[in-house]
């Protein structure tokens, strides 16, 4: 687990997603390190949160498919306060514009040694965590030196 040189991070003490029929696929790849997401069947559109129709066709259909985990930073915020239970603070939370499709966008930790540095527009790739104790792992991000397409 890549983890802030400065944060200690005890992500046993998280609160455990719970996985539901239409959350399972993606907390499944999670464990082989795999961001894998929704494509709806019949117009291709990518979802992040998986939604139970398309909202822009009304399709039922989705596919799951494995993405590059690349992106760049799309929003950031520090948070000073204990808010996330087996997160101590200060912590970098950002949204991440994944390259596959334009506004696929994941909420999540950054972590860095240079997280204090961290701009919008910046480089990064989704990661997951090593599972933890009852087998969930976490995204998060990890600044790099460039984003491929």
């Amino acid at each position: 687990m890549a983890s802030d040189a400065n944060h200690a991070h005890n992500f046993g003490h998280r609160p455990r997603p719970v996985a539901t029929d239409s959350t399972r696929p993606f907390w499944t790849a999670a464990l082989a390190n795999d961001l894998s997401l929704p494509r709806c069947a019949k117009c291709d559109v990518i979802y992040y949160p998986p939604p139970p129709r398309c909202p822009r066709c009304l399709g039922d259909r989705f596919d799951w498919i494995s993405l590059s985990r690349r992106g760049r930073i799309a929003g950031m915020t520090t948070v000073h306060l204990a808010t996330i239970p087996g997160v101590e603070p200060p912590f970098t939370m950002v949204e991440i514009e994944l390259v596959e499709q334009k506004g696929l966008i994941l909420t999540t930790l950054l972590t860095s040694e240079k997280s204090a540095q961290a701009s919008v527009g910046d480089p990064v790739i989704l990661e997951f965590t090593e599972p933890d104790p009852r087998g969930v792992a976490y995204p998060q991000a990890r600044a790099t030196a460039e984003v491929q397409p």
